[in-house]
């Protein structure tokens, strides 16, 4: 019998905020990566279909209709086995050319959209610098750490990061992740959570390819994360667009203006299992 070792659980409550009745609701929400974990077993009230899609698990719950004014709790409990990655240093240690020319030229057309003339001359100058892996990264950090100051309570403007110096947590991952597409590495910017002394927390990071797997980092204290640590909970990956956590399709039976259905996650509860012992933690009302 195959165990877990990581259990998620999402209470969400779906509501028809309209006086008109809706019918033919479909609500579509991000439940895991399904690039870092393997799905063992899943519970839910009522039991939703599960869809896999770009590296991520959704939820997917159908109702024939919903009264006006009514409201519905719909909870899903995920239990999950992390999938084993290599040593970050280790898939560092390689040369570029390791990566595919194909997907070397897609990531550098991708960025060159976004990026600033002074952000593509800093990557083409840690290009001819070196090709090694491990040596970009830490060229990366060091010129953000130089040029933007990262403060983690911010809002964040991602597209507008090239032109300030200081950031968010959003706008130093889309800024990293930027300069490694110029210079040809794949780079995805990952969500979810940190479980530290059992307090819960949203947070965001990025993730590059280096020709074998995906290895985590933190760009805002420019850091290398540890790609197989249990407390780091990564819930949605995203490559070059935007994906929504949650989706809502519906007919009126009277059509109006006004939207009819709202979702408000009401609770994520997460419990880990290690080998140094059971870490959990749990936040109410997460705001979206």
């Amino acid at each position: 019998m195959q165990t877990f070792d990581t259990v998620i659980t999402w209470e969400y409550l779906i509501s028809n905020i309209s006086h008109i009745k809706a019918v033919n609701v479909l609500i579509k929400l991000i439940a895991f990566s399904s690039d870092h974990y393997e799905l063992v077993r899943y519970e839910g009230s009522p039991l939703g279909r599960i869809r896999f899609f770009n590296k991520n698990a959704f939820i997917l719950y159908s109702f024939k209709e919903l009264s006006p004014r009514e409201q519905k709790m719909v909870m899903a409990r995920f239990y999950l086995k992390r999938r084993i990655r290599l040593d970050a240093n280790t898939l560092l240690d390689t040369d570029i050319s390791g990566i595919s020319l194909k997907m070397r030229k897609k990531v550098i057309n991708y960025a060159y959209t976004y990026a600033s003339r002074r952000v593509k001359k800093v990557a083409e100058r840690i290009k001819r610098k070196t090709s090694n892996l491990l040596e970009v990264e830490w060229e990366i950090l060091d010129f953000l750490k130089r040029n933007i100051k990262c403060n983690e309570s911010l809002e964040s403007d991602p597209e507008t990061i090239f032109f300030r110096n200081y950031g968010g947590l959003k706008d130093l991952v889309f800024a990293f992740n930027i300069i490694n597409m110029l210079i040809g590495i794949p780079a995805r910017t990952t969500s979810g959570f940190l479980l530290r002394d059992n307090e819960l927390k949203r947070y965001v990071w990025s993730e590059i390819f280096t020709g074998r797997d995906w290895i985590p980092v933190n760009p805002c204290i420019g850091v290398l994360l540890d790609p197989n640590d249990p407390l780091l909970i990564p819930i949605k990956v995203e490559s070059y667009r935007s994906i929504r956590e949650i989706e809502s399709q519906y007919k009126l039976v009277r059509q109006v203006m006004k939207k009819a259905i709202a979702v408000f996650r009401y609770s994520v509860n997460v419990i880990v299992k290690t080998n140094k012992g059971v870490y959990s933690g749990q936040l109410e009302s997460i705001a979206l």
